[in-house]
């Protein structure tokens, strides 16, 4: 019984041990949102237009924002920021391109409610329709204590391109000519019109015109939608700073283990991640009948590499088992193994013999005392 017990405390002691290793911490939703205004609207192909971004805490008060757009830069172009109507007065980081805008400031003191963070103006690049631009998951509004309450809705706006009526050239008809005949009772003769060419010419290129409006909206109607990745290793912990492609579209991991992408298309994705490999399978579907309002999250996993730090952490803890499994099993203290593995015992005797120092002549020599009648001679030589 008692062996069994000792196995036992073994046993639960190895999975202590490797279970605090892959504790995982997860963060709940708050209610603070994002929003941007207008949040629809329709543009002409080559023309700017700015939009607002906002935040709304209620009644909580926060201290710092993080506003992180994402768009479509085949139908988008970043043009400017502009923060001058900032409700938060420091001011971390303000730029665009390449599919995305980041916003990052703070305020000195804290803000309630509805406030502006700043504003953003892009080019419409097509003639024809929709595009979204959404906010990304890497967004943050966090309170002084640096908690983040967004609600990680992640809607933003949706906007209508078009392309302008083209300007009617307007010239004067050409009516009917008549040649007259000097001869007297002649009939005259009339030219053709050219009315009825010009108008038969103009049907042909309004067909034309519309037979092109049909394949550009064709183009421009393919659905796309933001797909975020997050990079965690074998123990669960996100991975920051880890450049990850999806397919031909690249981005890097931010402080949350998310590499944020835009503008995919429904289909298949193989994902890779430089310097490492997924564990298991590394192929991602983007959903084609999920709204394009709606983020696609995915969570990849990193195999465990072998490395000196892992190894030493392991093995250390191995030996460390195996150092109390042996005390238990043995009944024996930490000090006794280590005379044991030395060969030299490090526990005295139980009953060492007492020694005693007897003089002869100027030379001392010991002489081990173990009896009565040894002491009284060692007295009588000492005379």
């Amino acid at each position: 019984m008692k062996l069994k017990y000792k196995i036992s405390l073994i046993l639960s002691i190895v999975m202590v041990f490797f279970g605090v290793l892959s504790v995982d911490v997860s963060t709940a939703a708050g209610t603070a949102s994002f929003s941007l205004s207008p949040s629809s609207g329709s543009y002409n192909i080559n023309t700017n237009f700015t939009v607002t971004v906002y935040e709304n805490s209620g009644s909580d008060a926060v201290s710092a924002v993080e506003a992180d757009l994402a768009y479509d830069q085949a139908k988008l172009q970043f043009v400017s920021t502009d923060t001058s109507t900032s409700a938060f007065d420091v001011s971390s980081v303000s730029s665009g391109g390449s599919g995305y805008v980041n916003f990052q400031r703070s305020k000195t003191g804290t803000l309630t409610g509805n406030q502006i963070v700043g504003k953003v103006t892009f080019k419409a690049l097509l003639g024809s329709g929709t595009t979204s631009v959404t906010f990304a998951p890497s967004s943050a509004i966090s309170t002084s204590g640096n908690t983040n309450i967004w609600d990680e809705l992640t809607t933003g706006g949706t906007y209508t391109m078009t392309t302008p009526a083209p300007v009617s050239d307007s010239s004067p008809s050409v009516g009917t000519t008549s040649s007259s005949s000097p001869s007297a009772g002649s009939v005259a003769k009339s030219k053709p019109s050219s009315t009825t060419a010009d108008s038969s010419s103009g049907a042909e290129a309004e067909k034309n015109n519309s037979s092109e409006s049909v394949v550009a909206n064709n183009d421009s109607t393919s659905t796309s939608y933001l797909v975020s990745v997050k990079i965690v290793n074998s123990k669960g912990k996100p991975q920051v700073g880890i450049d990850v492609a999806l397919g031909s579209n690249y981005a890097k991991t931010d402080s949350t283990g998310v590499a944020s992408f835009s503008g995919i298309t429904p289909g298949s994705y193989k994902v890779n991640v430089q310097g490492g490999k997924i564990m298991g399978d590394s192929t991602i579907v983007v959903d084609g009948t999920k709204s394009t309002k709606q983020v696609q999250h995915f969570e990849l996993k990193l195999k465990a590499v072998l490395g000196l730090p892992i190894l030493l952490e392991v093995g250390g803890g191995i030996v460390l088992v195996i150092i109390i499994g042996y005390l238990l099993l043995h009944k024996t203290s930490f000090r006794q193994m280590l005379g044991k593995l030395s060969g030299k015992s490090s526990v005295p005797d139980k009953h060492p013999a007492p020694t005693s120092t007897v003089f002869s002549g100027s030379v001392i020599q010991p002489t081990v005392v173990s009896t009565e009648a040894n002491v009284k001679e060692s007295k009588l030589q000492s005379y």
